[in-house]
């Protein structure tokens, strides 16, 4: 029979998760170390700039997977059952838990909230197309990686570096680095087409959809 007794950090590793990086994530921290002029490392070393990094990498990468609808971060995902609904509207689904932005419900749903952990309609769902959090580096776009490599360069020179021109050098190549990485994704995407409809309501009544303007759904199926 299998031994079932966990020490406290095995249950809390468990739980929460890996609390160290593994060697892919490491590799892009040293990449932004390098941008600052810092020491690397590797799995086996545990000083300042290893607990550092540890610290701040995954909600740098999650702010930056939520900041664009990035395609290798794209998901279409059948909804999962039905929450009461609040007051003034007819359906209320739970949010998945991967969900790090949505770009657009289903067909016929024009309008839409979100509410805490569910979104509320006055429409059925059946799916939902939104940004998951991934955390799987193989799976980063080249430029999405690159655009983290300065982001993390940057948060860093925060707590490793006291060179107020560096930290300006490393903001100026994040914004470049995501201006690059979002034309590219937008290269690779697919065209997108507005209703008729839609436009004038948007035009005439200032209704934006999740992206801005409203679109028609049923032409992305």
């Amino acid at each position: 029979m299998d031994d079932l007794t966990f020490t406290y950090t095995q249950l809390t590793a468990y739980i929460s998760g890996p609390i160290v990086l593994q060697d892919d994530e490491i590799e892009i921290c040293n990449q932004a170390l390098i941008e600052i002029g810092e020491t690397t490392f590797d799995s086996t070393q545990d000083n300042k700039i290893s607990r550092l990094c540890t610290k701040i990498y995954a909600k740098q990468r999650d702010i930056l997977l939520r900041e664009y609808p990035w395609n290798f971060a794209k998901t279409r995902e059948p909804l999962r059952g039905i929450t009461d609904a609040p007051i003034g509207w007819d359906y209320s689904y739970p949010i998945p838990r991967t969900v790090m932005r949505i770009i657009y419900p289903d067909v016929n749903v024009r309008y839409y909230q979100i509410l805490g952990e569910v979104l509320v309609t006055n429409y059925p769902l059946e799916y939902l197309v939104y940004i998951r959090k991934e955390t799987n580096t193989a799976k980063f776009d080249p430029s999405f990686e690159n655009a983290l490599v300065f982001k993390l360069a940057m948060r860093l020179s925060k707590s490793l570096s006291d060179n107020d021109q560096l930290r300006e050098q490393l903001a100026q190549d994040y914004a470049r680095s995501t201006v690059e990485a979002r034309s590219i994704n937008a290269m690779e995407d697919g065209p997108k087409w507005i209703d008729s409809e839609e436009w004038l309501s948007s035009r005439y009544m200032g209704i934006a959809g999740p992206t801005g303007w409203l679109r028609d759904s049923r032409r992305y199926n």
